[in-house]
């Protein structure tokens, strides 16, 4: 599943990377790897199951204990603590799939500068720049 999704995103990544907004990546990136933390989860199936890859995976004993017996659904639970030791982003990056955000350089956004210069860009009101 990891090689599928890290080929998608890499095809994705080429066609909108270059976007204006990285907040829009960066939503996308952490739903991503949320999905991927719920998935796992739902993999591990029983209390017993999830309690011990959460303790092999340096999870504190209470809160591994009371992450594997929650109530809550897996969508709910890929947001806890203890799937965030469990399975930290550096996990994701060792199964090859990539970054929407970070090292790239993005296009900054496109706004207006704000100048301190009385009278706007061209300095005292009325005068004009030579063409």
């Amino acid at each position: 599943m990891a090689e599928g999704l890290a080929q998608y995103l890499q095809g994705w990544l080429g066609y909108f990377g270059k976007c204006e907004t990285p907040s829009v990546l960066q939503s996308l990136e952490e739903w991503t790897r949320r999905r991927l933390r719920s998935v796992i989860w739902k993999q591990w199936k029983r209390g017993s199951v999830r309690f011990a890859e959460l303790r092999k995976r340096d999870v504190n004993k209470d809160l591994a204990a009371r992450t594997a017996g929650s109530a809550h659904g897996p969508w709910r639970l890929a947001n806890s603590p203890a799937l965030a030791i469990a399975l930290p982003n550096a996990y994701f990056d060792s199964l090859g799939i990539p970054r929407l955000t970070g090292d790239r350089s993005l296009n900054p956004p496109n706004r207006r500068m704000r100048t301190r210069m009385s009278g706007g860009v061209t300095g005292k009101a009325g005068d004009s720049l030579p063409m």
